[in-house]
């Protein structure tokens, strides 16, 4: 008896969307966990979530990814939009930018964060004395490299094969 593949022109249309498909599942991932984390000040996995689309699309789309995904994610957080918006998508843009540039996710994620601070708490430094944010940088640094690690952890269970896991 012969197997009928029912579902070819579906597999069809998904391979050939599937860069689209991979941008809306990244996207919608990181405004949610921006969203889930607020309370939590300078944690949350968007940075970590921008550096593995840059990492798995290059450094340009990275960019824009991380640039796009920032502004829209202050439309659903407390404190909305305001000047502080700029130098978020630049230091976004950075740490998605970084995605793409560095094969090693833990080199890319410490730098991206790092220009990411350092764009933010230079251009906010008008309104802020910049010392303040020290301890919440260190806070953001720390969490985006737990989180790719948490990342590589989970990509690892879930590619490994089933004669290996058996092992």
């Amino acid at each position: 008896m012969e197997f009928k593949n029912n579902f070819s022109p579906i597999t069809l249309f998904i391979s050939k969307y599937e860069h689209f498909y991979l941008l809306a599942v990244f996207f919608s991932l990181a405004i949610l966990s921006r969203v889930l984390f607020q309370a939590l000040p300078s944690v949350d996995p968007l940075g970590a979530i921008i550096l593995l689309y840059g990492y798995k699309k290059g450094w340009k789309e990275g960019a824009l990814f991380g640039a796009s995904a920032y502004y829209a994610s202050n439309f659903f957080v407390i404190g909305g939009q305001g000047i502080w918006t700029i130098p978020m998508a630049i230091g976004a843009a950075g740490i998605g930018a970084c995605g793409g540039i560095f094969k090693n996710k833990y080199a890319g994620i410490i730098t991206g964060t790092v220009f990411y601070e350092l764009v933010v708490n230079t251009m906010l430094a008008f309104m802020f004395n910049p010392l303040f944010a020290l301890p919440f940088a260190a806070v953001h640094l720390v969490s985006n490299i737990g989180f790719v690690g948490a990342a590589d952890i989970i990509e690892k269970r879930v590619t490994r094969t089933p004669a290996a896991s058996r092992t």
